[in-house]
């Protein structure tokens, strides 16, 4: 019965084409296993880029925010003439000039 198993086997398929379809799957299963890593890679990677962003985002925000505190020190103390509000603007680099 085996040499028959054999014979029924050899016809229907051959041991070549047996192998190259053996090997073309093994193949396929290893890109896709690398294609799920890549994905995972690619997924982390967009993680840490919107991270990234919202950083910049609240930075713009924290720099306007800045921008304005500054024009309102400067206006109190142009109004005002307040020494300590000019000479703390001094310090960090900001000059102005009352109007």
């Amino acid at each position: 019965m085996n040499s028959i198993t054999g014979t029924v086997k050899s016809r229907v398929i051959g041991r070549g084409k047996y192998w190259a379809v053996t090997t073309l799957a093994i193949i396929a299963l290893l890109l896709s296993i690398v294609s799920v890593v890549l994905v995972q890679v690619n997924n982390n990677d967009l993680r840490k880029i919107q991270i990234n962003q919202q950083y910049i985002n609240q930075s713009v925000k924290l720099g306007q925010i800045n921008s304005q505190l500054i024009q309102e020190l400067a206006n109190v103390s142009a109004r005002t003439n307040d020494e300590q509000i000019r000479e703390l603007l001094l310090s960090h680099g900001i000059t102005f000039r009352a109007k």
